[in-house]
């Protein structure tokens, strides 16, 4: 704690001068830190893990309260050593996934948790999506050449490629929906619609070929996942596929909410009793893998109630309306693609998770609010 004390004190000391105000409402963000802490107070397998989990919340949030974004200069900096990051890290994790390929010739290997040797998929693809946003803002950049907007629609057809071998279901479905947005926005705004319908045939058509002949209908765990949840059955108790499982968790949760509806079961204690619903339905292998909410709306009312869900909705819909009201479709986007995860992962039991979440909100929230606001 003297350490976060001390670190926030420096960058309020060094970086303070010259910068516009900022707005109470980005500390906003800071009550998801707070419920977590009022959550253990009455957990009684409190860690101080889940407490370091959530820092993020609380350190963000007010090192850009104190030292709000300057100008678009700080902010096209982050984002292109983000995408500079990110980058580096799909050429790695292609490298890597295609060298083992080569070894073993199990496919396995190319896809999923064969393809992501840094994080869970469903994390990196957010991450790899909100690259997709980044990059789209460059091409949309009237200050930008046709080399940049060239090499930025080329590096968004690769993160595309990457999403496919990524084989993240949630990653799929929101980065596919956000680039349709993304297609209209820049066709409507430049009133250029053959270029826009031709971008977005070619990354659609990219991630149907890739779909189609690298990763092939029989590994494509979309088409497994639709086939999975239609032909659901009560039999698939035992030993569901994840998308059955994520609906028998989902039931699973809101039993546990109605039975502790104002103050939850405490932040330590979400896993402890939904292995005892798991139990009690008999759903196997939820109760063997010790399964969170998968479903980060409901985490949040688990581990301190009402609450928690509401601070938590708080958190997301102030920028969201500072979005609207400043027209900022990055943040808006963004905004979409954590909202949309949020409801098929807890995302903030991990790090991976917390700390990109709490970085890039604190960061675009910022970023938008010191925005000249444009006329309506």
């Amino acid at each position: 704690m003297i350490t976060i004390v001390i670190l926030i004190l420096t960058v309020w000391i060094f970086f303070r001068e010259k910068r516009k105000p900022a707005p109470l409402k980005l500390l906003l963000p800071v009550l998801i830190f707070a419920f977590t802490l009022i959550g253990m107070i009455w957990s009684a397998e409190g860690s101080s893990s889940i407490v370091t989990v959530k820092f993020s919340w609380l350190i963000f949030p007010i090192i850009f309260f104190l030292v709000p974004l300057s100008g678009k200069t700080e902010t096209a900096a982050v984002k292109t050593s983000f995408l500079g990051g990110l980058l580096v890290s799909t050429f790695v994790c292609t490298w890597w996934a295609f060298t083992r390929y080569h070894v073993s010739r199990n496919p396995a290997d190319l896809f999923y948790t064969g393809f992501s040797m840094f994080m869970h998929p469903s994390y990196y693809a957010m991450y790899v999506t909100a690259g997709c946003i980044f990059l789209w803002e460059k091409i949309m950049g009237n200050g930008n050449g046709m080399r940049m907007q060239l090499v930025s629609f080329v590096l968004l057809l690769w993160f595309g490629f990457v999403l496919v071998m990524l084989q993240s279901k949630a990653g799929i479905i929101v980065s596919l929906s956000l680039v349709g947005i993304m297609g209209l926005v820049y066709s409507w705004k430049t009133k250029k619609m053959i270029t826009g319908a031709i971008g977005l045939a070619a990354f659609y058509f990219l991630f149907w070929a890739a779909t189609r002949y690298v990763v092939t209908s029989n590994n494509s765990r979309i088409f497994n996942a639709e086939y999975n949840v239609t032909h659901f059955t009560a039999q698939a108790e035992k030993a569901p596929e994840s998308s059955q499982m994520r609906i028998l968790v989902w039931q699973s949760d809101w039993e546990l909410i109605r039975s502790n509806f104002l103050a939850g079961v405490g932040s330590g204690d979400v896993v402890t009793e939904l292995k005892k619903v798991y139990h009690r339905r008999g759903i196997t292998k939820a109760e063997e893998e010790g399964l969170n909410a998968h479903n980060q709306y409901f985490q949040s009312w688990l581990e301190a109630g009402i609450g928690a869900f509401v601070a938590l909705l708080a958190a997301l819909a102030v920028p969201g309306l500072t979005a609207v009201r400043k027209k900022d479709l990055v943040l808006g986007l963004f905004l979409a693609a954590i909202i949309l995860n949020f409801g098929v992962e807890s995302m903030l039991c991990t790090q991976a998770g917390t700390m990109f979440t709490a970085f890039f909100l604190s960061f675009l929230f910022s970023a938008a609010e010191t925005k000249e606001e444009l006329p309506v």
